[in-house]
């Protein structure tokens, strides 16, 4: 008996596109009229805020000109009268009511009259302020940037005018004072609402873009950081702004915000967005009930639908869940259907035959794979393309101690810590773009410390992108043994074990290099054991082997470990001092050098007592090279032999370094 075909499937799919091209559509919609209403809502508030401005700009207009006529007007030759400078203002409450307080200040800054009086301003000095300084040069009347009172310690506004007397000159400077926290035309913007609860703030367009007016009266005065509010910065930059933003109580607005034109100030104005949107608010609730109710509804149907399609797939569900648990014991589902379940039932009893006759002959190979690379003398792993390990052979439990089953699925970072990781990753992402890699590496491993040499191969899919690094290490520690012995051998004396001729010309550029960025002293010594061929020839070369020895030994014990003591031939030594703060202190190396020498060394030839002349040459901030450096020393030893031996000598310096050495003594 046939059941339901695939049309009918294919229906409540198409019921259930549909409902999401309902919901889409209705969304949308919702979408479009929040934009719309987003638009008119920022029309009425831009309205707003230009009018808003207006109306401050007229009365800050109207205050600069009042004082402006007041300071004009004013008789300068009553400044000489502080009781009569403010019987004059008192004759005048219309101008008086314009401000907070009246000052009047002398051209030099400091105060005349203030009204009304306060004793903490009779030593009042305005002369440090910006706005003071600026009616000085221009003549004209000026608003000032918001300020603290010196006296108040509170947040003000100062306008001030120039006044002059009968012979056209500045005679005194009329400052009006607005006091931000009082309820005058600023200090009542901070208390404005916008509906509910809306507001307006004020900010200054100056660097520091601090507060004017703002409903918290604390943050008059303080920094606005503007990085999260778009609109506010366009409005700084000098353009009219709207947009959403999130308000200085945490909640989200939308932000009106416009320029002043008679001060470098910007007027915002903000409007909770929950206030303003909540009509549309209220459409989106009923729009989410109804979309409630039909997904429950559609879901319902759904369910019932499903319930009678899938039935006749509970026997093949229940064979792959049986698979599940015992992959190789496969059962195959009975075919009692002539539909596409019966065929899609043939399918897969067929597609499981096969898998399992495959199954068991990957894992013989496997098995096999596996016993090969355990006994490989060498570490083989696989990484997929996420750097984790999908394979490690045997070995890294000898290396390691950590066992396969430790390192699948983690991480080289994981399994051998990131610090050791980070210096090869490199490496492994250079594998992961397709490249053959090898390098070197020393690794700590249980009981020992190895040099080991790594190859990652890529591993490509059919399409040739990496899906994986295949890890080969091997242990060369006995070769690289060796090649460090070879190196060793190379550069180093064998008669002293110091450094020879070859050790000695790598190290005295890298000295020097190292001089030119430390801008400390160093010095080379050139050392002649002196008569020493009538050692050689009255005592024997073995013994003068001994003496060189010596020699070496005693010269070692009188520097630091960090200088470089080297033997570059014959009886010639060399001593490269580094980090001298003064060149007085190679002198004292010399002067350490010569006692110790001088003590008699026993040799199998008999005693015998050494001398030496020691040429200094001295070099700071990388002044001189090695070739000079080298000459100047060679040419001070044979200066110190011509002197009588068993001296020193430092070489003559340029007339700018002699300055360095005599400033350093």
């Amino acid at each position: 008996m046939k059941t339901w075909s695939l049309k009918w499937r294919a229906a409540v799919g198409a019921m259930l596109m549909c409902f999401l091209l309902i919901s889409l559509i209705g969304f949308s919609l919702m979408h479009f009229m929040r934009k719309d209403l987003s638009t008119l809502i920022a029309d009425q508030q831009r309205t707003l805020v230009t009018s808003v401005a207006q109306s401050i700009d007229g009365k800050l207009s109207f205050n600069l000109d009042a004082i402006s006529a007041y300071a004009a007007a004013f008789p300068a030759h009553l400044l000489a009268f502080s009781a009569q400078v403010r019987a004059h203002h008192g004759a005048h409450p219309v101008f008086l009511s314009l401000f907070d307080d009246i000052l009047v200040f002398a051209p030099n800054g400091d105060i005349i009259a203030d009204f009304p009086e306060l004793s903490a301003r009779k030593s009042l000095n305005a002369s440090d302020r910006s706005f003071f300084q600026q009616v000085l040069i221009t003549k004209r009347a000026v608003i000032s940037e918001p300020v603290i009172s010196k006296t108040r310690r509170e947040p003000i506004l100062q306008m001030a005018a120039p006044i002059m007397n009968s012979s056209g000159q500045l005679a005194g400077i009329m400052v009006g004072v607005i006091r931000l926290y009082k309820p005058n035309f600023l200090g009542n913007l901070g208390e404005a609402k916008i509906g509910k609860s809306g507001y307006f703030s004020l900010l200054s367009k100056t660097p520091k873009e601090v507060y004017i007016a703002h409903p918290d009266k604390g943050r008059i005065l303080q920094t606005h950081t503007p990085e999260s509010d778009p609109a506010v910065r366009r409005a700084l930059e000098g353009f009219k702004a709207s947009g959403e933003t999130v308000s200085h109580t945490g909640s989200e607005a939308l932000i009106t915000s416009t320029t002043l034109r008679n001060a470098p100030w910007v007027l915002i104005a903000v409007a909770p967005t929950q206030e303003v949107f909540s009509p549309i608010a209220e459409a989106e609730q009923q729009l989410m009930m109804i979309l409630l109710c039909v997904t429950l509804l559609v879901l319902s149907l759904v369910w019932l639908a499903a319930w009678h399609l899938l039935g006749p797939l509970e026997k093949l569900r229940d064979a792959i869940i049986h698979l599940h648990g015992s992959p190789t014991e496969f059962v195959p589902v009975p075919v009692n259907r002539t539909d596409e379940l019966g065929d899609l039932t043939k399918a897969f009893n067929t597609l499981m035959q096969e898998r399992i006759a495959a199954q068991v002959t990957q894992q013989e190979t496997e098995s096999t794979l596996r016993l090969i690379a355990d006994n490989m003398p060498a570490l083989i792993s696989f990484l997929d393309r996420n750097l984790r390990y999908t394979f490690a052979n045997q070995k890294h439990t000898e290396w390691f101690g950590k066992t396969s089953e430790e390192m699948i699925r983690r991480t080289p970072g994981e399994v051998f810590g990131a610090d050791q990781f980070e210096s090869i990753r490199p490496y492994f992402e250079a594998a992961l773009r397709g490249e053959r890699v090898s390098y070197d590496h020393q690794r700590k491993t249980l009981g020992a410390s190895r040099f080991t040499h790594t190859t990652l191969i890529p591993h490509h899919s059919k399409n040739g992108r990496v899906i994986g690094i295949f890890k080969l290490t091997t242990d060369i520690s006995e070769r690289k043994q060796t090649e460090l012995a070879l190196n060793d051998l190379v550069r180093m004396d064998p008669l002293t074990g110091l450094c020879n001729r070859h050790g000695f010309d790598e190290r005295l550029p890298a000295a020097l290099q190292r001089n030119a960025r430390s801008g400390a002293w160093m010095a080379l010594m050139f050392l002649d054991v002196d008569n020493f061929k009538h050692i050689n020839d009255s005592l024997g070369h073995a013994t003068g082997d001994e003496v060189l020895r010596e020699f070496g030994r005693r010269l070692s014990a009188c520097v630091r470990v960090t200088d470089t003591v080297a033997r570059p031939g014959g009886d010639e030594f060399t001593i490269i001092l580094e980090g001298l703060n003064k060149p007085h202190e190679a002198i004292e190396v010399a002067e350490k050098i010569q006692p110790q020498l001088q003590v008699k060394m026993t040799t199998s030839g008999g005693d015998c007592q050494v001398t030496s002349s020691i040429g200094i040459a001295l070099c700071r901030k990388g002044s001189t090279d090695a070739v000079e450096l080298l000459r100047q020393a060679d040419e001070a030893v044979y200066e110190a032999k011509r002197n009588g031996r068993n001296r020193y000598h430092v070489a003559s310096l340029p007339k700018s370094e002699l300055k360095l050495v005599a400033a350093a003594m």
